[in-house]
Order: structure tokens, then sequence, then C-alpha cells
């Protein structure tokens, strides 16, 4: 419908006063249209009831006239009524059809007949009717329509003359102007519509008013007022006072307001102020900051806690961040203390400078990390913090942000439950690792990885057993990228996974290369990483690698760090077995660095234990390292695994792992890792280790 359109195109506030205008015009116009109507009609039947009196009492004064043989009189009251403008004809016929007295001298003489034709027009076909009159009188009073004028007609009996002719009638016949008189009339009609134009005018400024006063004013508060909820500012308070419709509407969104300013500025956890209320008053606090001033932004979060929540459940998680976030607020005096979500939170502080940053948060690392006392559990957690530091005036919420949660991610790799202040170093230790990120995501298309190998020597037969794989990167800009830069950002991107078949694929078609130059008996270690191993079908995607390039699987061996392998025990044991079920033996590299548990560790298909060098580094000389190394060797071989020890520099250090029965060792003072072709080189030409 049009007026639906209309109220949906455009606000009731201006829909309202357009329909109502629209409703006075069009009944404006169709008032005005039918009381013109009414008036013209009024007028018609007005002169046409005088005109046809005037008719029957002329009629009646000519018969009385005429029998005394006294036309003057007659041509006098003719006289008369002609006074009237209006009267375009008046006469008398007498009974032969002449007219014999007439207003107009000029149709003296003339037939009536003729005349009552040039007067009337097609409004009246024949004039048969006269006849009729003549036989039967009466008046015949119309409105002849074409000439738009008043006809009377009414015969007149004249005195019967012997010898004249059969029949006495004449007729008395009046022409009246209707065209005219309502021309005269129309000023009075216009007048009269303006009037009534008028009051109705009024009418509709008094409703306007009252519209504008009581509704378009209401209707215009709560637009603006939910204009301004839209664009995010809930400080809104709509005043709208009384029990109307609007009064009621604008109470419950006020309440649906404060509701929604809780929820938007807090966090409903934990009750601390959420993200969106943080930015908005660290924004505010630094605009306002002084020019001596230093504003410190601390991203904080709590040590694993996914733990937390795999080994609890989340309800106890829930119940730990909410104990967590009540101690940080009453540990943090002075500053905003929010939650980012997750077991993110966001301290923010200004000061003049007298704060000291690391003893402070010193003592709240160690309020923050006290045991937590639940219903029948004691939690103890640890948490990192990343720490921005903007001196003087002003400072951007977003570069704060960034800087803090960077000094966090270098507090995480570094071993958590610590805090790190960001510095122009970690800055630039970012920026190449962001550089790093963006060239190694094509460096595989690009071909710039490439393979190493490092010879594994066996003790007791003194030769070359195996060799480790190990990847290196040239990126496009030439440089030789150390693994311990690239590896990591492997992992973080994800690419260790494709990157990791590739090597897998790599080392098969090395080995098939050396089955058919004749190197038949050694082995290659491939390092695996956990995402790998938690790929849909890795197993079948290793065998179909094997299957098609060089075919043998007991020449390919795994290795997985004892950390990786601890973090899903479940899945790693499982894959391994597999893994283990098709030929490939599996290490376990690094061991002795992680927290892995002999349950876990003796139910895994383990084959060789890889002695960190960490261990290895100091020996002889460190007692220590003396103790654990023999103590992983004997345990290793317990279980009845072999030993690698890796990071093998010295010749003392060779002649102690000896001693000890460590079965394998792999390191500098034997060989640098180097390119398949000049292992090729070594092989060929393998003799026993002689520099023991």
């Amino acid at each position: 419908m049009f007026l639906e359109k209309i109220f949906v195109l455009f606000p009731i506030r201006i829909a309202f006063p357009l329909v109502l205008f629209l409703v006075f015009l069009i009944v404006s116009l169709f008032e005005g249209y039918f009381e013109k109507e009414h008036a013209y009609r009024q007028i018609e039947q007005d002169h046409k009831k005088r005109v046809c009196n005037l008719a029957v009492r002329l009629q009646d004064l000519s018969e009385y006239f005429i029998s005394k043989k006294d036309v003057f009189f007659i041509e006098r009251r003719i006289a008369d009524l002609s006074v009237d403008p209006f009267f375009k004809v008046i006469l008398i016929s007498d009974p032969e059809g002449k007219v014999i007295v007439a207003s107009k001298k000029i149709l003296k003489g003339d037939s009536f007949e003729a005349v009552l034709k040039n007067v009337i027009g097609s409004s009246v076909k024949d004039l048969s009717f006269i006849d009729q009159l003549r036989e039967k009188p009466g008046m015949k009073c119309f409105i002849s329509s074409d000439r738009n004028m008043i006809i009377a007609i009414s015969p007149v009996l004249f005195p019967k003359e012997k010898n004249i002719r059969p029949s006495n009638t004449g007729f008395v016949f009046m022409a009246y102007d209707l065209k005219g008189i309502k021309e005269e009339h129309k000023k009075d009609i216009i007048s009269m519509l303006i009037s009534e134009l008028g009051v109705m005018l009024i009418l509709l400024g008094i409703t306007y008013i009252f519209f504008s006063k009581f509704i378009a004013e209401r209707i215009e508060k709560l637009f603006d007022s939910v204009q301004e909820i839209s664009k995010g500012n809930l400080d809104v308070n709509i005043k709208l006072y009384g029990n109307d419709e609007f009064a009621v509407i604008a109470r419950v969104i006020d309440n649906l307001v404060k509701r929604l300013r809780r929820f938007i500025r807090y966090d409903y956890l934990t009750g601390l102020f959420n993200r969106f209320s943080i930015e908005n008053q660290i924004k505010d606090m630094l605009k306002k900051s002084p020019e001596n001033g230093r504003s410190i932004l601390i991203f904080m979060d709590i040590d694993n806690f996914k733990e937390i929540n795999d080994t609890f459940g989340h309800n106890v998680g829930d119940l730990v961040l909410r104990l967590f976030a009540k101690r940080l607020k009453n540990t943090v005096k002075k500053g905003i203390v929010g939650r980012l979500g997750g077991d993110e939170f966001i301290i923010f502080i200004q000061d003049l400078g007298n704060l000291n940053i690391e003893e402070t948060l010193e003592k709240w690392m160690e309020v923050l990390s006290s045991p937590y006392r639940l219903k029948n559990n004691i939690i103890d957690i640890s948490v990192t913090a990343g720490v921005s530091v903007h001196e003087g005036k002003g400072g951007d919420f977003y570069k704060l942000l960034k800087e803090s949660d960077i000094a966090l991610y270098y507090g995480k790799k570094q071993g958590k439950n610590m805090f790190i202040i960001f510095n122009d170093q970690i800055r630039i230790k970012e920026e190449k690792r962001i550089r790093l990120t963006n060239l190694i995501k094509h460096a595989l298309d690009k071909k710039e990885f490439y393979l190493v190998y490092q010879p594994i020597y066996d003790l007791k037969t003194e030769k070359i057993v195996s060799v480790e794989a190990l990847l290196r990167w040239k990126n496009s800009e030439g440089e030789n990228i150390p693994p311990s830069d690239f590896i990591p950002i492997l992992e973080e991107t994800g690419l260790i996974k494709d990157v990791g078949r590739w090597v897998i694929e790599e080392v098969c078609k090395q080995l098939k290369i050396w089955r058919e130059l004749g190197i038949k008996d050694i082995t290659i270690s491939v390092n695996i990483d956990i995402q790998q191993i938690l790929e849909e079908n890795f197993v079948e995607t290793v065998e179909s690698i094997i299957s098609r390039n060089c075919k043998s699987f007991t020449s390919l061996k795994f290795e997985i760090t004892e950390t990786e392998a601890m973090k899903f025990p479940d899945i790693v044991i499982q894959t391994l077995k597999n893994l283990n079920s098709i030929g490939i033996e599996i290490s376990i590299d690094d061991f002795g660095t992680g927290y892995s548990s002999l349950s876990y560790l003796k139910t895994m298909p383990v084959t060789y234990i890889k002695i960190d060098r960490s261990f290895i580094k100091d020996l002889p000389e460190d007692k220590d390292d003396r103790i654990l190394t023999k103590a992983i060797v004997e345990l290793s071989k317990n279980f009845g695994y072999r030993v690698i020890a890796e990071g093998v520099e010295t010749e003392d250090q060779l002649t102690y792992l000896r001693e000890i029965s460590c079965d394998m060792v792999q390191g500098f003072y034997f060989c640098k890792p180097v390119p398949a072709d000049e292992l090729e080189k070594i092989l060929y030409n393998q003799v026993p280790v002689k520099r023991i």
C-alpha cells in the first residue's frame, strides 16, 4: 500500500506530517469539489423556482390584461423583469404563434417556435410538447443543459373570437442565463471554500502542533538516543516522563543500555574490564598523559592454562580465572586491570618515572603464583608477562599492546614464569623473525631448502652405520639461516608439515641413489615434528613416499624429541607403533632435557636414545654430567635401547663414552654435517675410527 510504503521509507516524524498533509489535500479537493457542485445545484434550484414562479405570475397577469385588451401593462411588467440582466428573453405569443410582446423589441412579430428553437437549442429535439400544452394546459419549466439556461413555458388563454381559429392558447416564454448567475456567485462560492479551507488549515495546524509537541519530540528524542547507542555511545539517558508508549519504550531502552553497558565494559566471568573497555580507557589516558609521565602496559597470561582445563575441567579452569582475577585486582592497587580473553590479562599504569617496574612485577608474580586452594584441589600456577613502556606524552595503544605481546612471546620461548620488558634488542629480533616468516612462506616452492648429513659412528665396529639428515635454508637474499632461527618459524606457521614431507621424500630419493652406487648398509635418521605426527594419515603418507622412492622401509629412521613426544603421549605412542610396524625404527632425541614419564617411555616402540649435547659438552670434567650421562646409558640399556651421544667434539669425551659403554656417537670431532656428494666420498673410503 502507498501509505505503508511512506511509513516504511521515511521516519515517522516526517511520514506522519506528510500523510496528514496528503489527507488534508485530498479531503480539501474533494470537499471543495462537492461544495462547489452543491452550491451550483442550489443556485440552479433557487433560480429555477424563482423563474418558474415569475412565469406563472406573468401568465396570470397576461391572461387578465389580454382579456381587458390592455397589452401596455404587460409590456411594463416584462420591462421590469428585464431589469434582471440574466433574463435573456421574455415574450408572449398569441394563438397564431406570433410574438406580441417581448423583452427584445426585435423579436416582436417573429414566430414563437422559431424563437424557441433558437433559444433552447438541441436540448429539445422537437416542439411537440407545444401542442400538448395547447391540448392540456400546464407549465413546462426546465434547464437547458447545452445552453445552461432556465427555460419556462406556460400557456396563456386568449378570449375566443368567432371565426378566428380553433385554439385560443398563446404562451409565456422565459429564458434565464444560468451560466451568468453562476459566474456572479462564483466569488461567493470561492470565498466560502477559502473560509472552509482556512478552518481546516487551522485544524491541521493544531493537529500538527499537538503531534510535534507530544509525539514528534518524543520520537525524535528516542531516535537520537538510539542513534547514539548505535555509534557505541552507551552514556545515554532517555528522559521521557509519563506512562504513554514512548515513555515505556524509553525506560526499556534505558534498562537495556545499562545492562549492555555492563556487558560491553566488563568481562562476564571475572568482572574485570574487558577488551573494549580497556582499549577506550587506555586511549583516553594516553591522550591526557603528561610530558614527564610514563605509560606502562603489561600483558600477562597464565602458563600452561590449557593443562588445567584438560586435567580438572573447564568449570575448575573458570574458577581459577575468577580467583586469579580477584587476586590480580587486589594486588594492583593503581591502574587499569582487565581481561582480554582466555587466560590473558592487561594491566595499565601511568606514573612519573618513580615506579621500579622490575621490583613491582617480581612482587606481583610472587603473589599471583602462590597456590590456589579450591574445594578438593590445590593448584599451582605460574605467569609470564610482557611489558611495554612509553616515555612522555601521548602513546599508541596498539603499539604498546603489540610490543607487550611480543615481549610475552619471548618470555614464553625462554621458559615461562618470568617477565620481559620490550627493548630495542627484542625489536630487532622480532623484525628479523617477521622478515624470515615472510621469506620462508615461499622457500619450499623456490627450492631454497637443502639437506646435509652428519655421520653416526658405531663404537664397536668403529664405522659409520647411519647418518642424520639435517635441514638447511639459504634464502632468496643469499643468507644461510641457522636452523635455530627458522625451525621455530616453520613450527609456528605450520609449514613444518609440508617441509617435513619434503625432507622424507628427499631422504628416500637419496637412499635410492646410494643403493644404486653400492652404499647399502647406511640408514638415514629424519627428525619429525609433533605436528606431523598429529596429521591425519601421516603413517599412510610416509608409507606412500617410501614405496614411490626407495622401497626400503628399514633404511629410514625417525627421531622425535623427548619434549615433543610428551605433548600428546597417547597419540604419539600409537603413531610410533604404526610406524614401527612397517619397519621404521624410532629414536628419542635430546633425551634428558624434557620431563618424560618412564611409564610412557617403556610403552613406546623406541630403538635408540640420543643423549642431548648439553650433557656431553662438559665431559668428563663435570661430575654431575658424568653421573647423569652414565645413568642415562644404564637406564637405556636396561630398557633394551641403544644409546647415541650427540655433540661429541673432543677425544676425552669419546674416551669417557667408550668407558660407560655408549653404543654410538656423532659430532664435530668426527665430521661436520656435509652435503650428500661429500658424504659419499667418506662412505666409499670408510676406515675405522682411529682418531681416538
